[in-house]
Formats: C-alpha cells, structure tokens, sequence
C-alpha cells in the first residue's frame, strides 16, 4: 500500500473512533524482503469495522500481529 493512501486510510478511520495506525516497512509472510507501508487496527472486531468504515480496505491484503491486524 502506499504511504499517502494508508495515511488517508488511518485518518478516516480514527475520525471514526476506530483505533488504528500507520505501518512504515512492513514486511510480512510470503513478501521475501519486499516492504511496504500499512495499516494497523488492534483487533478482529475492528478489523470488520475497518472496512466498512474505509472501502479501500476490502481489497486489502492481510496479516496479523499478535492481537492486531495490518492490511497491505
């Protein structure tokens, strides 16, 4: 994901009450040292949240993180 759209991203979702933040550098599961900037959400539940909030998350790939959630 680039940097402006997750920054676009994490803004309409906290304007939603929706605790989320920005990833720089992520480099996830089957990504073989590619990186790339996130989201993060903290939990399953926000997760569903998340994308009916941001409709750019649906199409969003996924990984977790221990409790949380990064789209990418």
């Amino acid at each position: 994901m680039k940097i402006e759209r997750a920054v676009k991203i994490v803004e309409k979702l906290v304007s939603n009450g929706i605790d989320a933040r920005l990833y720089k550098g992520y480099s996830g599961r089957c990504m073989f040292g590619a990186e790339t900037d996130g989201v993060v959400v903290d939990s399953a539940y926000n997760m569903s949240e998340a994308k009916r909030v941001a409709r750019g998350l649906a199409t969003a790939r996924t990984d977790s993180l221990g409790r949380g959630v990064i789209f990418y």
